[in-house]
């Protein structure tokens, strides 16, 4: 898989990637109006423009995605997205790194996952995040706040 920015001209295929891969999780939760689910392109155009968004191509086919902003030393994480019959390959794990790679000023990585989702969970606890707090997505879904401190003092870049 080639990982690479994605553009505006990409959103569309991101988003019907998003909505393939957050699936599972709709129906996971029983409840197929999670936010990733419902959002639209002009909302997804209005997250991105303050994010750096990284996209997955494989055989000239967009199959995963990563968004991600920094806030001081504290790089967030959100939506990475892996079309489900690519998923268990490690693709999620390369975006997360690539993603991580890309602040390499930042001190900590946070992100999201569904309390429930154990495979997120999971591949993100063997990319060395570590559950810190749990909280509840806007839309009710309970969550689990993960952390990851870099390994590495923070050099130049963003």
């Amino acid at each position: 898989m080639e990982i690479t920015f994605a553009y505006l001209s990409d959103y569309e295929e991101i988003l019907k990637v998003q909505k393939l891969a957050f699936k599972q999780e709709a129906d996971l939760y029983e409840k197929c109006t999670i936010g990733p689910m419902c959002q639209t392109l002009n909302e997804m155009v209005e997250e991105c423009a303050s994010k750096i968004v990284l996209k997955g191509i494989l055989k000239n086919e967009l199959i995963a995605s990563v968004r991600a902003t920094q806030t001081n030393t504290e790089c967030h994480i959100n939506k990475l997205i892996v079309l489900p019959e690519h998923q268990g390959k490690g693709y999620g794990k390369k975006l997360l790194l690539d993603i991580e790679n890309y602040f390499i000023k930042a001190t900590k990585f946070v992100l999201e996952t569904g309390a429930k989702s154990v495979k997120n969970i999971n591949l993100y606890k063997k990319a060395g995040y570590q559950i810190v707090d749990k909280g509840y997505f806007h839309d009710g879904i309970e969550a689990v706040i993960m952390e990851k401190i870099s390994p590495q003092p923070p050099k130049g870049g963003i």
